[in-house]
C-alpha cells in the first residue's frame, strides 16, 4: 500500500503564517494523489488492520469524552488553517466555513462528547462514510459525533478533495490523543464492496451511490429545497432568503433552494424585488463549472416557453415555470413559478423526490401551522432557512436520506444497531401474491384513518388485544412456548404508555420556537423469525399505537393461529400476519405502498438491496426511532408570530 500523503502540520504552519510555497503546483499535485487506488489485497489489509485495533473502544467513557472535547478544540484552533485549505482547493470564499459550518461541526462534537459520559457505553467496530467534493465539512459532526462518542471507529471513504480535510482532520487527532486508526480515510476509487462485506457496522452517507448501499445504510441526501412565499410576508427578507440558501450556499447540509413558489398576487412584485437584489447585493461568480449543465437548463426553458432572466453576475432565473432538475444543484440558477392557493403550494412543494427541508414566509400564523403540517419533509423553517442544533433530532424523507441524526435519537441510530443479523434460514416456499397484495393494499387504506385516531381512542382498542391474549393464552401455549412469553406483551404494552412516547414539544430555542412533532412512517413490513424468542413485541406494539399499519411474515408456524385471532382484535388493515416465504418478502419489498422493512436477515443478492430494508433492536429506543418521522419546525420570533 503505497500513496502520498500530504504533511498536514506543514500547511497549518505554513497557512497560519499566510507563507506560502513558492510552487503552489507542488500541492495541487499532492492533493491529487495522496488518496490512491489501493489493490484488494493491500485494502483488505488495512481493513483488518483498522479492525483489529480497539485501543479506542477500550477507553473508558470520560476518556473518550475528553479525548472528544479536545479534538473539538483544535479544529477550533485550526480555523483559519481550513479556511485556506478550502480557498486554495475548492477556490471558494471562506466567509461560510469560517462563520457557520466549522463552528457547527465544532458544536456538534462537542454535544456528542458531553452525551458521551451521561451514557455509559463502548461498542467495538467500524463506521463507513462516504463523502464526495460537495460535502460540507458540517456534515462529518453528524457522522464522528455519535460513532466516536459511542465507541466505533471511523473510515471515511473520500473523493481527492474532500480527502484533504479528512487527512487535516486525521492529524488533528493525533494530536490530542486519538489512537492510531480511529479516524482513517481511503480513495473512493478503492473496491467499495471488499469495505462492505468487512467488519462494517454502519454505513453513512452524504449521497445515494449504487456502488456503496447496504441493508445498515445511513444517509443524508444532498437535494433540492423549496421555498413557499406567500402574500403575507415580509418581501425583502424573503429575497434575502432565496439569494442566500439558492448562490450563497448558506446551509449547513448541500441542500440548496432552487425551486422557488410565490403567491400571484405578489408575483410580479417579488420578482422585480429579487432581480434588483441578485443585480446589487450578489458577488461575481466564480469560474462556471457548470457550464454544461445550465445550457441544458436554458435549452428546456426555450423548448418549454419558460422565461428566463440573467443577473450581470451570471445568475440565472427561470421565471413561471419549473425546469430546474437534481443535477442543477450547483449551477447558479433559480425557478420560480406562481401559485393560487394554500394547497397548490403545498401540492408543489411535495411534488419531488426530496423530504429534508422546506423554508415557509408568511407573517399568518394560521397558514403557518397548516403548511407546515401539510409538507411532507423533515426540517420546516418559518421566516428562515437553514437553521440546525446538534440536539435537535432529524429523519430524512423520501429519496433525501434515511436514518437519524442528531440528538439522543441520532446517537441511538448507531448504539442499537443490530448486531444479530442471520443468514436465511427459512424455506423458499411458495406463497400466494394476491394474498400479500390484498394485505398491503388494506393497510394502505386503512392507514389514513388509523393514524388521525388519538393516541388515547388507540390505546383502548389496544388493550382490547392484551386482554385476549390474557385470556387465550392456555390455548396456544406449548412446549416451546411459555408463559412468560405471553405475559410479556401486557409488560411492553404498559411499558410504552408510561413512557408517553413521542410527544409533540413545543420549546423556545434562542432566537427561535421549535416546535418537534412525530408522525407515523405509513405501511410498515416485519419478518418475525422461527425462533420466538426474536419476535420483536415492542416493534408491533410501538408501530400500531404510533399510527402505522404492519404487515408481519411470520416464521414460527406454531404461532400463525395466534396472531391471525390477535389481528382480528384491532380494525380491519391495522395488522396482517402472514406465514413467512420468501416470494413474499420479495413481493412486500417490491411493493411502493410499503414504506419500511425490518428484516431480520442478511439480504440475499437476488432480492437486492433498496432504502426501505432497516435493521431494529429488541430495544425501545431504537424501535421508537424506527417506526415515526420527526418533523422540525422552526419559526422566526423576530418576525412577530409564534408556531
Amino acid at each position: 500500500m503505497s500513496f502520498k500523503k500530504i504533511n498536514c502540520e506543514l500547511i497549518k504552519d505554513v497557512f497560519e503564517s499566510m507563507k506560502y510555497v513558492e510552487k503552489k503546483e507542488d500541492f495541487r499535485g499532492a492533493m491529487g494523489e495522496f488518496l490512491k487506488h489501493q489493490t484488494t489485497e493491500e485494502l483488505k489489509v488495512l481493513l483488518s488492520s483498522i479492525s483489529k485495533n480497539d485501543k479506542w473502544s477500550e477507553l473508558s467513557n470520560e476518556n473518550r469524552s475528553d479525548l472528544l472535547d479536545k479534538f473539538a478544540t483544535e479544529i477550533e484552533k485550526a480555523i483559519d488553517s481550513f479556511a485556506e485549505l478550502e480557498r486554495r482547493i475548492k477556490k471558494v470564499e471562506t466567509v461560510f466555513l469560517k462563520e457557520k459550518s466549522l463552528p457547527y461541526l465544532v458544536k456538534t462534537l462537542r454535544y456528542y462528547a458531553n452525551l458521551c459520559q451521561l451514557v455509559k457505553v463502548g461498542q467495538k467496530g467500524l463506521v463507513v462514510c462516504k463523502l464526495s467534493d460537495n460535502s460540507c465539512i458540517s456534515l462529518l459532526g453528524y457522522t464522528l459525533g455519535p460513532a466516536l462518542a459511542t465507541g466505533f471507529k471511523v473510515l471515511f471513504v473520500s473523493s481527492p478533495k474532500m480527502g484533504c480535510f479528512i487527512e487535516f482532520i486525521v492529524s488533528l487527532a493525533l494530536r490530542v490523543g486519538f489512537p492510531k486508526e480511529t479516524i482513517s480515510v481511503i480513495s473512493e476509487d478503492n473496491n467499495l464492496d471488499v469495505v462492505l462485506k468487512h467488519a462494517t457496522v454502519v454505513h453513512c452517507f452524504d449521497n445515494v451511490d449504487d456502488k456503496f448501499q447496504s441493508e445498515r445504510m445511513l444517509g443524508i441526501v444532498p437535494l433540492l429545497m423549496p421555498i413557499i412565499i406567500f402574500d403575507s410576508s415580509d418581501l425583502d427578507s424573503a429575497c434575502d432568503s432565496v439569494i442566500n440558501s439558492t448562490w450563497k450556499d448558506q446551509l449547513v447540509f448541500t441542500s440548496l433552494a432552487k425551486e422557488i413558489f410565490v403567491q400571484e398576487t405578489i408575483y410580479e412584485v417579488f420578482i422585480k424585488k429579487l432581480k434588483d437584489k441578485i443585480n446589487f447585493s450578489t458577488s461575481k461568480l466564480g469560474n462556471n463549472n457548470f457550464s454544461e449543465t445550465l445550457q441544458n437548463l436554458l435549452l428546456d426553458a426555450e423548448k418549454n416557453g419558460v422565461e428566463t432572466y440573467t443577473s450581470h453576475y451570471g445568475h440565472v432565473l427561470f421565471l413561471g415555470g419549473r425546469v430546474i432538475s437534481k443535477d442543477s444543484s450547483a449551477a447558479p440558477c433559480a425557478s420560480v413559478s406562481a401559485f393560487r392557493n394554500i394547497d397548490e403550494a403545498i401540492a408543489l412543494a411535495n411534488n419531488n423526490v426530496q423530504g429534508f427541508s422546506a423554508s415557509v414566509w408568511t407573517e399568518n400564523i394560521g397558514i403557518a401551522n397548516y403548511v407546515a403540517q401539510k409538507l411532507d419533509v423533515c426540517n420546516v423553517w418559518i421566516n428562515s432557512f437553514g437553521i440546525y442544533s446538534p440536539d435537535v433530532t432529524f429523519t430524512p424523507r423520501k429519496l433525501s436520506g434515511k436514518g437519524y441524526f442528531g440528538g439522543l435519537q441520532g446517537f441511538h441510530d448507531l448504539l442499537f444497531y443490530n448486531k444479530d443479523i442471520m443468514g436465511f434460514t427459512g424455506s423458499k416456499v411458495s406463497y400466494e401474491e394476491k394474498d400479500i397484495l390484498k394485505s398491503i393494499t388494506s393497510a394502505k387504506n386503512a392507514q389514513p384513518k388509523w393514524k388521525s385516531i388519538e393516541k388515547s381512542v388507540k390505546i383502548k382498542q389496544f388493550s382490547a388485544l392484551i386482554k385476549f391474549i390474557e385470556n387465550n393464552k392456555n390455548k396456544f401455549k406449548n412446549d416451546e412456548i411459555s408463559e412468560e412469553w405471553f405475559r410479556e406483551w401486557k409488560t411492553f404494552f404498559y411499558q410504552y404508555i408510561d413512557s408517553n412516547q413521542n410527544p409533540s414539544i413545543l420549546s423556545p430555542y434562542k432566537e427561535y420556537n421549535l416546535n418537534i412533532s412525530y408522525s407515523p412512517k405509513g405501511v410498515l413490513v416485519a419478518e418475525f423469525t422461527k425462533y420466538i424468542s426474536n419476535h420483536n413485541k415492542r416493534l408491533l406494539i410501538a408501530s400500531i399505537l404510533q399510527g402505522n399499519c404492519l404487515v408481519v411474515l411470520n416464521q414460527y408456524d406454531k404461532l400463525q393461529g395466534f396472531y391471525n385471532e390477535l389481528s382480528e382484535q384491532l380494525p380491519t388493515g391495522v395488522l396482517k400476519v402472514l406465514p413467512y416465504s420468501y416470494g413474499a418478502s420479495g413481493a412486500a419489498v417490491k411493493n411502493p405502498m410499503v414504506d419500511c422493512y425490518f428484516n431480520e436477515y442478511k439480504i440475499d443478492e437476488k432480492l437486492g438491496l433498496c432504502d426501505k430494508f432497516m435493521s431494529v433492536s429488541n430495544c425501545w429506543s431504537d424501535v421508537n426511532n424506527k417506526v415515526s418521522y420527526v418533523k422540525n419546525v422552526w419559526s422566526n420570533i423576530g418576525q412577530g408570530y409564534l408556531v
